[in-house]
């Protein structure tokens, strides 16, 4: 009887851990070719958005450093500095409230100390990688809240980022740069891996500083990635709205010393009224592009793919 309850015991635990590693509770979406899968037990973050099996998001090999840095597709809402703390969004379960061949929605819980709750909305295109991503901020509250949509997706390890700066920017280099302290460096000289080319905030790996924004008023972000992928967010810029990051910045890159990148559009800085809400949307794109072993991308010519977009 005890080695019959200690073998149990085995295969429980076996099966416990693999199931850790298993899609234990992804909704996915697929048209053959592009594939989305959204975690309902951790953020509702975005752990797959491949092109032919080819996913660009990165995923942690690592389980239990989700919890502490959840990876993948993370979406957030802010301004960073002020919003208060939010485990039940970023960290907890999330509910499917809807879902369809080619479209999912799902729904956070309540952010008890922001008064909010969010809904995400991932509709796949029949016949292309377009994936319209759609984040929407409720007010359960009693009084006005004010929120802006923040997208923080991680995508596949020391890639090249490419970042259009405004022609009318207000910012000294077009960018700013977080230093270690936090501190704003308004005029930075360009670092390592780190430079400006054809109106272009290019990173090339990882650089000296983690943290960059932009005012930018061309509403795009692009990655390509050492498997030969194009990975292009674009999104709306309001520039006769309040943006509430402590720079106005419009978008935002973060690239570790570790060579993961994130992807970072901002929405504008809006007040929510009690039971009201406020939606930002993201248009995702993914194709075959061969990496450039020089780190000399063709911008010329991902500017009129993306224009075409």
């Amino acid at each position: 009887m005890k080695t019959i309850s200690t073998i149990f015991f085995i295969v429980f635990l076996l099966s416990g851990s693999n199931a850790i590693g298993q899609k234990k509770n992804y909704i996915e979406i697929s048209n053959g070719k592009t594939s989305v899968s959204v975690d309902m037990e951790i953020g509702g973050r975005i752990m797959e958005y491949s092109l032919n099996g080819n996913n660009v998001i990165f995923t942690d090999k690592n389980e239990n450093s989700k919890q502490k840095r959840p990876d993948g597709g993370r979406c957030d809402f802010g301004p960073a500095k002020i919003v208060p703390p939010r485990p039940e969004t970023w960290v907890g379960e999330w509910e499917l409230v809807e879902k369809k061949d080619n479209f999912i929605k799902i729904k956070s819980q309540v952010a008890k100390q922001a008064g909010v709750y969010l809904t995400r909305e991932f509709t796949l295109d029949e016949n292309s990688s377009h994936m319209k991503f759609s984040q929407t901020i409720v007010n359960v509250s009693e009084t006005p809240k004010r929120y802006c949509h923040w997208s923080r997706t991680f995508a596949e390890e020391n890639g090249i980022l490419l970042a259009p700066l405004n022609s009318n920017t207000r910012f000294p280099k077009g960018y700013i740069v977080y230093n270690d302290n936090n501190k704003l460096d308004y005029s930075p000289e360009g670092g390592k891996n780190e430079r400006v080319r054809n109106g272009i905030l290019e990173i090339t790996g990882p650089p000296e500083n983690a943290k960059f924004v932009t005012d930018a008023s061309d509403g795009w972000l692009a990655y390509i990635t050492q498997d030969n992928q194009l990975f292009v967010k674009k999104f709306e810029i309001y520039p006769e709205k309040i943006y509430g990051e402590m720079t106005g910045a419009t978008a935002s890159i973060w690239y570790s010393q570790e060579g993961i990148c994130e992807i970072e559009p901002i929405g504008p800085w809006e007040w929510i009224a009690p039971k009201q809400s406020i939606s930002f949307t993201e248009h995702w794109y993914l194709m075959n592009y061969e990496y450039p072993k020089d780190k000399m991308a063709d911008l010329e010519k991902i500017k009129k793919i993306i224009e075409k977009l």
